[in-house]
Order: structure tokens, then C-alpha cells, then sequence
């Protein structure tokens, strides 16, 4: 009607004028006339994208109605011209405004985005991970595009849009490598393995990339460790140190944690280290957890770690690296109950058949008790209020 074309205007006037406005009412107002005229709905929406300073509102009034394949299609020009910033589509991921929408148009559209460029990758694979929030049916129907948007981004932290971009990534690739088998899996480790070229995230490595790495690795792992293990050989001294936070232990203070090599085949990992000795040793000693625990919970040597000492413990390098291992450690109140049960825990070996092993294990001792001195003088003087 008149009177709603002439509300309509003045709205759309002060929208244009106003900085930063709250766009509710104008929402609100495209919502009602959507109930009763898509037609109407349609042409308001024209409007929008009529004058140039209204383009940037045009997601959000897309919202108001139920979006058509051709309306997805505008999107995607308006922001191939610069017309409108890619982050603006970030609303279609919230409200459930693309439910409606066919497997294959949000299909196209997402890829169409992801296109454009690192961030709207991002962006494209938000609003498909929404798309298909809590309905296996919707998983299943965008598996092939799911599959597509979460092995195309990128994982260096300064191509992403939002804190939940990793979550995302990582609660995709959880569902997909499981049925995916070894092919996703191997786009998912180069996919890791190309960010690490660049600048990633210490706390995505932490929550999201490294426990998918290990669900993977307990899986797949002989298929698809020789991904890793060529990559670790080429590797400059910046990617072999994002390399070792990748493979280590979920929590590097956590002594009894499992790293990645405890969970590949131990012929596989040793008989790389002979095959490279002059890298591969060394990376494993200073990635690996020296200890687990046994059926008592009482921590003991695992086995990969007696092999590197038996194997390669008479190079300073490797018997520096674990020594630099075991000293990474976290604790609370007094150092010396950690010290001694490290110290019980290594001891059997002094019987080992291996002089490198007895050797090793011989200076190590030495430092746990010196070490247990100290920490023990320490004590007495905190208690005391000296310290």
C-alpha cells in the first residue's frame, strides 16, 4: 500500500544517513510484508540494492523471508564487484534463514563463496556447518560440499573470521574422517602440514588440530604417517618446530600422556629413525613421552623411549633432547614427590643389556638427585619462612 511504501522510504532514508543503525524495525517491517506479498517482499529488496548505500543492509533484510537460489546469486555477485563486504553473509549462518534451502543451492552457493578468496572460505564453511547444526539428514545430503569447504581452508590464523572457525573445522573433519577413511585423512594432514608453513595458531593447534591429528593417527596411522615423516625431513627449523607441538602429547606438562608416536606402529618409527639419522632421532626423543603407566598406575619407560636410547643414545643430540623432554613438566606444592617417582620409574634400567641405556639412565640419576637436594633445601626454607 501507500502508506507502507511511504513508511518503507523514510526507513530506508535514515538507514542511509545514520551511522551504525539498528536495522530491527526496517526488518521487522520486510517481514510482515513478506507474510502477505513475496512479490511485494521481492521488490522492496530491489530497493536495497537500488542505491549504493543500502547494498550493505541487503543481507540482512534477505534474512526476513525465505531466500531463493537467485538471491544467493546476487550475494555472490555484489561481493565478487566489492560491492559488499563477504562478511556480511555471516548472517545467513543463524536463525535457520537457509533451512529451506535445497542441498545443492547452498551447496553451490557455499563453494561459490569459498572461492573468492582465504576468508571467505571461512565464511563459506560457517554458514554450511550451521546449515547443517544438529540434522544428520542435512550432514549427509552436503557431505561432498563439507567435504570440499573444510580441506580447501586455510589454517593459518590470520586467513580466519571468528574464534569458532577452528571448532567448525574440527567438528567436520571428526565426522567425515571417520567414514572418509585414508583419502580425507591425507588432505587433512596436508592441509595441517601446508599451515605449518605459515603462521599457526598455538591454541588451535592445542584444542582442535592436534586431537583430530590423533584420532586420526590411532586410526590411519601407518597409512598416513609418511605424509608427516617426509614433510618432517624437508622441513625448515620454523616447521619442525610447529611439527613437534603437532605430534606431542595433548598436555606436553602431563607426564604419562600419550604423543602420536606412541600410537603408530614401533618397527615404523624406529626403522625411520635409522633410515634418517640425522633428523629423525632427535625429533622423536624430543616429541615422544618418555613415560606411561602401568596396569598399577605406576609410571614406567615406554618402550619407544629405551629404543632411542639403545639405538641412538651415544649421540649428545638425541640424549640432550630427552633429557630436555623429561624437564618439561607442570606441578604443584613440592618438586620432590614428581623427582623421586621419576627417579623409581627409571631406575630398573640401570640393568639394562645396553651401555647407552645404563649410561644415559646413570647421568640422569645423578641429576635427580642433586635436583632432589636442592628442591628439598627449598623446602625446608619455605617452611621456615625463608623462602
Amino acid at each position: 500500500s501507500k502508506n507502507v511504501d511511504n513508511l518503507l522510504e523514510h526507513v530506508m532514508v535514515e538507514l542511509g544517513h545514520i551511522d551504525n543503525p539498528n536495522t530491527r524495525f526496517a526488518k521487522g517491517l520486510l517481514s510482515g510484508i513478506n507474510v502477505n506479498s513475496i512479490d511485494a517482499w521481492n521488490h522492496y529488496l530491489e530497493e536495497f540494492l537500488s542505491r549504493k548505500e543500502l547494498i550493505k543492509f541487503y543481507p540482512d533484510m534477505l534474512c526476513t523471508g525465505e531466500m531463493q537460489s537467485f538471491h544467493l546469486a546476487k550475494l555472490l555477485l555484489l561481493i565478487n564487484k566489492g560491492d559488499l563486504r563477504a562478511d556480511s553473509v555471516f548472517v545467513l549462518s543463524y536463525g535457520s534463514v537457509t533451512s529451506h534451502l535445497s542441498g545443492n543451492d547452498i551447496s553451490s552457493f557455499c563453494l561459490a563463496l569459498a572461492d573468492i578468496d582465504a576468508k571467505s572460505a571461512w565464511i563459506a564453511l560457517d554458514i554450511m556447518f550451521m546449515h547443517c547444526l544438529g540434522n544428520s539428514n542435512k550432514f549427509i545430503e552436503n557431505k561432498v560440499s563439507l567435504k570440499a569447504l573444510v580441506t580447501k581452508v586455510c589454517l593459518d590464523y590470520r586467513n580466519k573470521s571468528r574464534h569458532s572457525d577452528m571448532y567448525h573445522w574440527e567438528e567436520v573433519a571428526k565426522k567425515l574422517f571417520v567414514t572418509e577413511g585414508v583419502p580425507f585423512c591425507k588432505d587433512i594432514c596436508r592441509q595441517i602440514i601446508a599451515a605449518a608453513e605459515g603462521d599457526l595458531d598455538y591454541g588451535d593447534i592445542s584444542n582442535h588440530i592436534k586431537p583430530l591429528l590423533q584420532n586420526m593417527m590411532q586410526l590411519y596411522g601407518e597409512s598416513i604417517w609418511p605424509i608427516f615423516s617426509e614433510a618432517i625431513i624437508s622441513a625448515n627449523s620454523t616447521q619442525l618446530h610447529y611439527f613437534q607441538l603437532l605430534l606431542e602429547k595433548l598436555d606436553k606438562f602431563a607426564d604419562t600422556q600419550l604423543s602420536v608416536f606412541s600410537l603408530l606402529p614401533f618397527d615404523l618409527i624406529i626403522n625411520w629413525c635409522k633410515e634418517n639419522p640425522e633428523r629423525a632421532p632427535t625429533f622423536v626423543a624430543s616429541t615422544i613421552n618418555i613415560f606411561e603407566q602401568d596396569e598399577s598406575g605406576f609410571k614406567e619407560p615406554t618402550r619407544i623411549f629405551v629404543a632411542l636410547l639403545e639405538n641412538f643414545g651415544d649421540l649428545p643430540e638425541v640424549a640432550s633432547a630427552l633429557s630436555s623432554n623429561l624437564g618439561t613438566k607442570s606441578w604443584s606444592g613440592s618438586l620432590v614427590p614428581y623427582l623421586e617417582s621419576e627417579k623409581i620409574a627409571v631406575t630398573p634400567l640401570l640393568q639394562h643389556t645396553s651401555k647407552n641405556v645404563r649410561s644415559w639412565v646413570q647421568k640422569h640419576i645423578a641429576y635427580l638427585e642433586e635436583s632432589i637436594k636442592y628442591e628439598s633445601m627449598r623446602d625446608d626454607e619455605r617452611s621456615l619462612g625463608i623462602y
